[in-house]
């Protein structure tokens, strides 16, 4: 009964309700930086193992970026949020599956604080895409955790792209749409 229970979680219809956190560390030609980050997530299996949402994303970010010519340091703290499209596929029918992920969003970062920047804040638009390998435990019937290995590019308008590899620690609740209540159907 239980591995019916387990395979039943990704079933066309039900409901994947939850996030992940990372923390990670980039680095370009002349950019070090790091960033702290939470990702909330919604998305409904279209079919059988795959699930197709949402993510909503927010962090705090760091960098420390040299000139190459001049050879001067500039720090700068941001504040990130974006918002996009998920993929989401589960591989095997088990209480352990492999579990691979696509991504993309639309990005908006704000400086909150630069050494060389005294007046107000400035915001960046760009765009994200990423995608992320790992393993989905279920240690409920309606819940898993998913670590996995990630890898993001980010670019913006004026700046050259950061590639970005980091570990993700995610925590899922699946809900069946047979047996939820009439007011959230």
């Amino acid at each position: 009964m239980l591995l019916s229970t387990l395979s039943a979680q990704t079933e066309k219809g039900n409901y994947l309700i939850g996030g992940s956190g990372d923390a990670s560390l980039a680095f370009n030609y002349t950019t070090r930086s790091f960033n702290v980050a939470v990702q909330p997530t919604l998305a409904i299996f279209a079919i059988q193992n795959f699930a197709i949402g949402a993510n909503f994303s927010f962090g705090v970010s760091g960098s420390h970026t040299i000139n190459a010519t001049t050879n001067v340091a500039k720090e700068t703290n941001s504040f990130n949020t974006s918002l996009g499209p998920l993929l989401k596929y589960y591989i095997g029918k088990k209480g352990l599956k492999a579990v691979i992920s696509a991504n993309t969003a639309y990005l908006i970062t704000t400086g909150i604080r630069t050494e060389t920047n005294t007046g107000p804040s400035q915001a960046l638009e760009g765009f994200v895409v990423g995608g992320s390998v790992g393993l989905a435990y279920f240690i409920s019937p309606h819940m898993s955790l998913e670590p996995a290995l990630y890898i993001t590019a980010t670019g913006y308008q004026t700046q050259y792209p950061t590639t970005r590899i980091g570990v993700s620690l995610a925590f899922y609740g699946f809900l069946d749409k047979k047996n939820m209540s009439p007011a959230l159907k």
